[in-house]
C-alpha cells in the first residue's frame, strides 16, 4: 500500500503531499510523469470558485492524481523501477 491509513477525511489535502513535489521527486529519478485529470470547472472560460465547494472528491483527485508511465514494450525492470521510484517518494512524504 502507498497511503497511510486515513485519520482523516479522504478530501482532506493535508493528507496528501503536494502533487508538484511528487511530480519533481520522481523526475529528479528519471520517471517522467504527468498530472493525472484536468477538472473542466478549473479551466479557462469555465472557471467559477463556487464549484469548488460542490466538488470536493473532482478537486481532490485533480490535485493529487498522476499518470505513470506504462506502454506496451516496457520490460519488467522499467516497471519494477518505475514503483520502486514511486515507493520511495511516497514514503519521503509522509
Amino acid at each position: 500500500m502507498l497511503s497511510p491509513e486515513p485519520t482523516k477525511a479522504p478530501s482532506d489535502p493535508a493528507m496528501h503531499a503536494p502533487t508538484s513535489v511528487v511530480l519533481q521527486e520522481l523526475l529528479d529519478q528519471g520517471v517522467s510523469t504527468r498530472r493525472g485529470i484536468m477538472a473542466i470547472h478549473r479551466e479557462y472560460p469555465y472557471r467559477d470558485a463556487r464549484w469548488d465547494g460542490r466538488l470536493p472528491e473532482t478537486n481532490l483527485v485533480a490535485d493529487t492524481a498522476i499518470i505513470l508511465p506504462l506502454f506496451y514494450e516496457m520490460r519488467e525492470e522499467e516497471q519494477d523501477y518505475v514503483i520502486n521510484s514511486l515507493e520511495e517518494v511516497s514514503a519521503m512524504a509522509r
